[in-house]
């Protein structure tokens, strides 16, 4: 007998004696054929009925903003932006979809000069394999000149049901700059189709959006000819009325290039905290360059913001431009300017619903006497019916005493109730017993009694 560790195959070997004495083994042909048989069996067993790998969401995540913000070297109380994106990118590189996505923003130190406006927490919803979206929150540099050289570390986390939370480098922070106005940055319009007033030179414009609704905003712009190291642009969207879907820009320098964040890092950037220059790198460009040249801009920059309205209320969007470029940072002159504005109003959907109409209070019939012929003096034809005229008859007794009367002609739908009275001769007669089906034109039967005259 032979055994396969491994296989757990049992070969038996028969054994016989020849003429000579001798012990001659021979392998069972019928034992080789059904071992090679069970091994294939036990192979295939081991490949095909392996456990498949379990479909799973994989997040990651990412910060698609400038660590630099800024307020205006000359008048920072007054003039210039204050607020500005801190985008962390979110996505699911798995093969199943992830549920219940939400970001959270947290600061790492404590600065009293730079904080959020709005909420710290953003929900972007279930998320479906290979989708992304982004976390938009809004930093706020207070207008002081303390406020230079100010910075404050950050981390923003992303989760999801059954996920265990990831997080950006905890190595960031947001770090406060002069900026200089300058008029080689500069707003050429803003267009979209919820526009309903385009800004001008002299008056902002006004834009109606609806909750729920998806629309597109597009900012041109113009920078100087070859760009900068550094360009970020964007629109102040308020992240708690408007959750931003994505962002695509074109830019002329260099040619075809093509950004899919509000923030160009041409150079390569250096925003590891650290010793800055002549020491260390940080807040410089240390590459590799992202565009070639090391330099993005030119003009016209398009600009397109697909957002989603997530709840009502009222603001006013205006695209702020700032670089770097040398050794400072600038912002385009025309910040807050009316052709740079659009107010907006997000409203609710209209309810498109038709009214139900309030029905009619019923009223019961009433007979009306209509004049007889024979009360004008003669006895003539009976009145119209539905359109049709009846033969002319004579009153049936002598001196017409009897005469037709017609009944209010009523509406099909309208319930009449039986109605009895006495005439003007005391003959008891009976009112609008039912209104008939509708006639040629929609109403009800004309019904007529007979009324003795006195």
């Amino acid at each position: 007998m032979f055994h396969r560790p491994g296989l757990g195959l049992t070969v038996d070997y028969a054994a016989r004696t020849d003429d000579r004495g001798e012990r001659v083994r021979l392998r069972s042909r019928s034992h080789q054929v059904t071992g090679t048989l069970l091994a294939a069996t036990l192979l295939a067993t081991m490949v095909f009925d392996a456990p498949a790998a379990e479909a799973a969401p994989v997040p990651t995540i990412r910060t698609v903003t400038w660590n630099v913000l800024g307020i205006d070297s000359n008048a920072p109380a007054s003039s210039g932006p204050d607020t500005f994106p801190v985008t962390a990118r979110v996505c699911n590189t798995g093969d199943a979809p992830a549920s219940a996505v939400r970001a959270d923003f947290v600061f790492d130190s404590a600065n009293a000069f730079i904080n959020l406006s709005g909420p710290s927490t953003l929900t972007l919803g279930d998320m479906a394999a290979s989708a992304c979206a982004d976390a938009v929150f809004n930093a706020v540099v207070t207008r002081s000149p303390l406020a230079y050289d100010a910075s404050r570390r950050y981390h923003v986390t992303a989760s999801a049901t059954g996920i265990s939370p990831i997080s950006t480098a905890s190595n960031r922070e947001l770090y406060v700059e002069r900026l200089i106005s300058q008029n080689r940055n500069s707003v050429l319009g803003i267009t979209g189709s919820a526009i309903d007033v385009a800004p001008s030179s002299s008056a902002p414009g006004h834009a109606t959006v609806v909750m729920g609704q998806t629309y597109d905003f597009t900012v041109t712009s113009s920078t100087a000819t070859g760009g900068y190291e550094q360009l970020e642009s964007f629109l102040n969207f308020p992240n708690t009325i408007v959750q931003v879907l994505a962002v695509s820009a074109s830019y002329p320098q260099p040619p075809g290039a093509t950004n899919d964040t509000v923030y160009a890092d041409a150079c390569g950037w250096d925003n590891v905290i650290g010793p800055r220059r002549p020491t260390g790198t940080y807040l410089s460009c240390v590459g590799p360059q992202n565009y070639p040249g090391g330099k993005a801009g030119g003009g016209p920059i398009l600009t397109t913001y697909t957002v989603r309205v997530i709840s009502t209320g009222r603001g006013s969007l205006s695209t702020l431009f700032y670089d770097f470029s040398g050794s400072s940072f600038h912002y385009n002159t025309d910040f807050g300017a009316n052709l740079n504005t659009v107010a907006f109003d997000a409203v609710n959907p209209a309810d498109l619903s038709m009214p139900r109409a309030t029905p009619a209070p019923l009223r019961p019939a009433q007979p009306v006497r209509t004049p007889s012929r024979c009360e004008r003096g003669r006895c003539g034809d009976l009145h119209s019916h539905e359109g049709r005229r009846h033969p002319s008859r004579r009153a049936q007794l002598p001196g017409c005493r009897w005469h037709w009367l017609d009944l209010l002609r009523f509406r099909p739908d309208r319930h009449v109730r039986p109605r009895s009275g006495t005439g003007r001769g005391g003959e008891l007669f009976s009112g609008l017993d039912g209104v008939g089906g509708p006639g040629p034109a929609g109403h009800g039967h004309q019904h007529r009694h007979r009324h003795q005259l006195r």
